[in-house]
């Protein structure tokens, strides 16, 4: 049995969930228009490579969403949140491999920097073995709006694989993402692979004789 472990945003699904789920919360009155301003200026930011790391601003979408919401509440917003907008974004040819993946008996990993009840959404829903994601604080079954450590992101993704599995399960393993900023996962593995069109990852993947699906 092989490890294939599978980014979310612009991997599994076409464009960002954490937008997706910020423009659906404020058209379900689940976040306020200024939050939503602010948010949405800095994922424009991002998209156009003008800011890092999005912990900043993560932190602060998320706190806006959950504080002082029952984890109940959530999961339930989060399911109708997946079935009215995630499902319709799923890319066929990444879910096709994720589903080849599954019937070699592959352990089939959901690693992303996504909100953990969307991940155990999303990881249910395509059935994935486990899933790591970020993790939001809660105090008995209530979210306080803040957030646990650090975001799944970047090279806290590589850290976290390196921790769990052995050097020659990574060397038979497959990972499939597509941001520069998951390189380090990339190279952990066997079979990396490039999914999309980053141009920056693209470039990374042609030096080293990397897969690239589009």
């Amino acid at each position: 049995m092989a490890i294939a472990i599978f980014d979310f945003d612009g991997t599994l699904i076409t464009g960002q969930s954490q937008m997706m789920l910020i423009v659906y919360a404020l058209k379900k009155r689940q976040i306020d228009i200024y939050s939503f301003i602010k948010i949405w200026f800095w994922f424009l930011a991002y998209s156009k490579k003008l800011a890092g790391n999005p912990q900043l601003i993560i932190a602060f979408a998320y706190r806006r969403l959950l504080h002082r919401k029952s984890e109940a509440d959530i999961l339930l917003f989060i399911e109708e949140f997946y079935h009215a907008v995630i499902a319709k974004k799923l890319r066929p040819k990444i879910i096709s491999i994720l589903e080849e993946h599954r019937l070699r008996g592959d352990e089939v990993i959901l690693l992303t920097n996504a909100l953990e009840p969307l991940a155990r959404v999303v990881a249910k829903q395509l059935d994935c073995n486990r899933f790591f994601s970020t993790t939001p604080e809660k105090i008995k079954g209530v979210y306080t709006g803040e957030i646990e450590g650090e975001i799944m992101y970047g090279y806290k993704k590589a850290e976290l694989i390196k921790k769990i599995f052995t050097p020659v399960e990574l060397n038979n393993a497959s990972a499939y993402c597509d941001h520069e900023s998951d390189v380090a996962l990339l190279e952990l593995v066997g079979h990396p692979v490039a999914v999309g069109t980053n141009q920056r990852l693209i470039y990374m993947a042609l030096k080293r004789h990397w897969q690239i699906i589009n």
